[in-house]
């Protein structure tokens, strides 16, 4: 009997080009930097590169919002890169933080009190004075009447109390 191609064998063909295929693709970047001794300066994730260093060049040679500071700057010191970026959510810009008042762009209450620095700066406060908060911070969005939320700082409010808690935890 002589070998015939049926529709059977073409099938399990094409499967098993199509899994090569698929293989030599994923492996690709592994293999490039086999074959280059490992020298390859680029980070890789599934044929993916990112060139952090000329990344990094082109931050360098963009000026920021901020006086004086690259986005680089920027990037290195912990803040978001965007312009008019608000890192620390307190309501005031990196740049004004910086260039205005003086506070720390990466901490809602540069004092460490319950009031934000945005707060301060709309009450005609001093960002660097500690304030004692005369009433109990209220908690809106408690939904767990059983647990009652306390804090002595304003870093201690950084916590998220579910309703569902897993029976491990009760």
């Amino acid at each position: 009997m002589k070998n015939r191609i049926t529709i059977g064998k073409i099938i399990k063909y094409a499967i098993f080009i199509a899994i090569i295929a698929v293989m030599v693709r994923f492996a690709y970047p592994y293999i490039k930097e086999l074959i280059n001794g490992g020298k390859d300066d680029q980070y890789k994730d599934i044929g993916y590169a990112i060139d952090f260093e000329s990344y990094e060049s082109k931050l360098a040679g963009e000026q920021s919002d901020i006086d004086g500071w690259t986005r680089l700057d920027k990037q290195n010191a912990g803040l978001q890169v965007k312009d008019g970026s608000d890192t620390d959510g307190d309501g005031l810009t990196d740049k004004d933080e910086i260039e205005v008042y003086g506070s720390d762009p990466k901490k809602m209450s540069t004092a460490g009190d319950f009031y934000s620095d945005g707060y301060k700066v709309a009450n005609n406060m001093d960002l660097n004075t500690y304030y004692e908060s005369e009433t109990a911070p209220v908690f809106e969005k408690n939904e767990c009447s059983e647990i009652k939320l306390t804090a002595s700082r304003l870093e201690d409010l950084r916590a998220t109390v579910k309703k569902d808690v897993p029976s491990m935890y009760k």
